[in-house]
């Protein structure tokens, strides 16, 4: 059995605090990167029930608009549009975001209605392809175009409008 040196005692106990310290760092990167996951989860949960609760009055209006006052249904999508994505930025920036800062509202609104602008020209291209030539109610396109687009939604806001510059 070989005995040891001070020396070689010194460094194998600093190799081990060193060890011990990585693995601390390991731990707190891992908690870190967990707790940065469920963050976003639960940004993306409350974004999708915020885009739920826009979604059902974009539907309500497009469906009095059109059925009640005999608004065409693309006109009456305009409408109701235009009032649900002003209510998803409210709430959205609020809500989802935690966006509290009023000196950026204009900024913020102004790049919000250039992805809505986006998605609204996506959105309407398939929602007139969906009932002209898939012959499927325009009601049911819209949800089918809205739950399609919602995660896409979700990632182009983040990055874009609210991404803390």
């Amino acid at each position: 059995m070989k005995i040891k040196s001070y020396r070689e005692l010194m460094k194998e106990q600093a190799g081990e605090r060193k060890l011990k310290q990585l693995n601390s760092g390991l731990e707190t990167y891992n908690l870190t990167l967990k707790q940065k996951v469920s963050r976003q989860i639960d940004s993306f949960k409350r974004f999708c029930y915020i885009t739920t609760v826009c979604a059902v009055i974009l539907y309500s209006l497009l469906f009095i608009l059109t059925s009640l006052f005999n608004i065409y249904y693309l006109f009456s999508f305009v409408i109701a549009y235009a009032i649900s994505i002003t209510l998803a930025f409210i709430l959205d920036k609020k809500f989802v975001f935690s966006s509290f800062s009023p000196k950026t509202i204009r900024r913020q609104y102004k790049e919000f209605i250039y992805v809505y602008l986006i998605s609204f020209i996506v959105n309407i291209i398939a929602l007139y392809v969906l009932v002209e030539y898939a012959g499927i109610w325009y009601l049911l396109s819209q949800l089918i175009i809205g739950i399609t687009l919602t995660p896409l939604l979700f990632l182009l806001v983040k990055l874009f409008v609210f991404s803390h510059k």
